[in-house]
């Protein structure tokens, strides 16, 4: 059986020094590249870590030369399914996911989760409100939903929701107030619905007084929350400063009352009259919670009077007037006489007063929503495993190049020169032949050549 003998390659030198001076200084600065290079290849592995910031990146000494990872792309998309809970990063509200919004007849149908990659809220925005109020229970229940469709890129296309009841027993007054002087933000809004809520209830406390209890003992609303064409989100676009003076447009319509008799009153059954008892704590209701949703979700308003205090008197109406009601009832309004007082935010502000209010409420970050994504950071291997990565690396790259760059020298060296392609030895062994014979050199003959 016949084994096939393994060769070897004959070897000639360049016969250019100074080919070989610069292949040598390229060769150090080739190796003093790579080493650095594949350290920043190889020197680290991959751990997974939990983060809140989507577009975090991490910075490492090779970052500043470009090789670092493009923000985003080291964290997965956080996975929305119907129902989740979540809140922002202001923490006024729990919100639930509730559909995806419809582009197509059955897209909504398709699709039961959506892919959230840390985008701002700036195109959420709220579509409609409902409120109810029960005077027998002194409870209220509030609930909002709100669309995020970003015409431009498509964005996190959601709708969302949030509901919650309130407990406005006379108890919690004291509490009401310590809420308001804290610096808590969900705290401060959950309070300022409170006032809200239960100047309805009072106005309808003294309506059922004035009426011999002929009054409605619990009232419904649902309010559509029209497009604002006066002012717009001022971080879309620049927005007019005097609009802060146009309240939201939220007309108030009648509500669902429920009377003692069990009879209930639709929209337009309501008795004559009878809605100017509750129209405005209704409205102040409805500003409250529209101003809290959109602060909750960054679409900011220069008419948001919880971020702007200028905008109160344009938004928030002091009395609530219950006519035929004893002139000695109280039916100022308690939201604002004590909640949001603009007297008493200016006296903060001169140092005549001991109130410690909460506004203006802080908007200066944009609304995310406040999860955690899974983010694949490398982080540096041990003395040991980065030393032996960067050794093989470097000698698998070197090696690689260094045989390609031979194969191309050596095709010029022969391309030049016949005696290129004959090995030093046989070239020293001829010569030393021929001089001893004839004293003579000459051109080697064809058959003693060989390839290298």
């Amino acid at each position: 059986m016949h084994i096939p003998l393994l060769s070897y390659s004959i070897t000639r030198d360049f016969r250019s020094p100074l080919f070989s001076l610069v292949v040598y200084a390229a060769v150090i600065i080739v190796v003093g590249l790579l080493i650095p290079l594949n350290y920043a290849l190889t020197g680290y592995e991959t751990v997974t870590i939990a983060l809140q910031d989507f577009n975090t990146t991490p910075r490492h000494w090779y970052t500043d030369l470009g090789l670092g990872p493009s923000p985003g792309s080291l964290c997965e998309p956080h996975i929305f399914n119907l129902g989740d809970p979540f809140v922002t990063n202001y923490s006024i509200f729990t919100w639930s996911f509730e559909a995806v919004l419809s582009e197509g007849v059955n897209d909504t149908a398709s699709r039961s989760s959506l892919a959230y990659s840390g985008s701002n809220l700036d195109s959420c925005d709220v579509r409609y409100m409902t409120l109810s109020a029960n005077p027998l229970t002194w409870t209220a229940t509030f609930m909002a939903t709100v669309a995020c469709n970003d015409t431009a890129t498509k964005d996190f296309p959601m709708i969302m929701s949030t509901s919650f009841t309130q407990d406005l027993s006379r108890s919690d007054t004291l509490k009401f107030l310590t809420d308001l002087s804290n610096n808590n933000l969900q705290n401060s809004v959950v309070s300022l619905l409170k006032w809200a809520a239960s100047d309805i209830i009072n106005n309808m406390e003294i309506v059922l007084n004035v009426t011999n209890n002929a009054g409605p003992t619990a009232l419904s609303y649902f309010q559509i929350v029209n497009p604002d064409f006066y002012c717009h989100n001022e971080r879309l676009g620049d927005v007019d400063p005097s609009c802060s003076a146009i309240p939201p447009d939220l007309p108030i319509d009648e509500p669902a009352l429920v009377f003692a008799n069990a009879q209930v009153s639709y929209q337009g059954s309501t008795p004559p009259g009878l809605l100017t008892n509750y129209s405005a704590a209704i409205s102040n209701t409805m500003q409250i919670m529209l101003a809290a949703v959109r602060l909750d979700i960054g679409n900011i308003f220069p008419n948001n009077f919880l971020v702007y205090p200028d905008a109160i008197n344009a938004t928030i109406a002091p009395e609530l007037p219950v006519p035929g009601a004893s002139a000695s009832l109280d039916t100022s309004s308690g939201l604002y006489g004590i909640g949001i007082s603009k007297q008493l935010h200016d006296d903060r502000i001169t140092g005549t007063s001991d109130n410690v209010l909460f506004m203006p409420m802080n908007a200066s970050q944009p609304s995310v929503i406040d999860i955690q994504y899974l983010c694949h950071f490398p982080q540096e291997k041990s003395p040991g495993q980065a030393f032996v990565s960067v050794l093989v690396a470097t000698l698998s790259m070197f090696s690689s190049g260094w045989a390609a760059f031979l194969l191309v020298a050596t095709y010029f060296a022969k391309r030049n020169s016949l005696q290129a392609n004959v090995c030093d030895g046989h070239v020293d062994l001829e010569r030393s032949n021929l001089e001893s014979r004839d004293g003579e050199i000459p051109l080697l003959a064809t058959h003693h050549r060989y390839e290298q």
